[in-house]
Formats: C-alpha cells, structure tokens, sequence
C-alpha cells in the first residue's frame, strides 16, 4: 500500500505542475484481462484522452464498458499519437 500511496503523490504534483493548456494526457493499459478469462486478451482496451484540445464526453467510469459509449470507440494503437498530436495542435489534421 505505501507504494501505491508514493506513486499517487508523484502523480498528483505532476498533475498540478503541468500547463493544461498545452498538455495532452492519455491514460490506458497495455492488455485486457477479463474476469471472465483469468488471463490476458487481444480484447478492447478503454483509453481515456484529457487535456488541451480534448472535447469531453459523457464517460464518467474507467472501463470497457463505459467506454464503449464514449466519443473515441474502438482505435488503433498505432493511431494515438496521431490523435494527441491533433489534440495538442502540434501536428496536421488526421482522420478529417
């Protein structure tokens, strides 16, 4: 528990040392686990996108399931950084 409790304080004075107006902020996993399963899976993993640039959706959980009725849908991987480059402003349209 300590240790998460260190990783949580980091997280918050990064947090609150960045400028949002500039900032582009992706939270996700790097693999699905369904209870269902008891192991990795190739499903669908939830992304979360905030900052400069990013238009709000009605999600208000981190899961697969709410985030299926999020703005994003599904999205290649390989198509992320596209994405925050797009939302930051700092590289050519994509996907319009």
């Amino acid at each position: 528990m300590e240790a998460i409790a260190k990783v949580d304080r980091a997280a918050g004075h990064l947090l609150d040392a960045l400028d949002w107006d500039s900032t582009v902020l992706m939270v996700s996993a790097d693999h699905c686990t369904p209870v269902t399963v008891m192991d990795h899976t190739g499903d669908a993993i939830p992304v979360a996108f905030y900052g400069h640039g990013v238009r709000p959706d009605g999600v208000q959980s981190f899961g697969e399931r709410p985030f299926a009725a999020g703005s994003i849908h599904r999205i290649h991987s390989l198509d992320i950084m596209n994405i925050m480059g797009n939302y930051a402003g700092t590289l050519p349209k994509f996907g319009a």
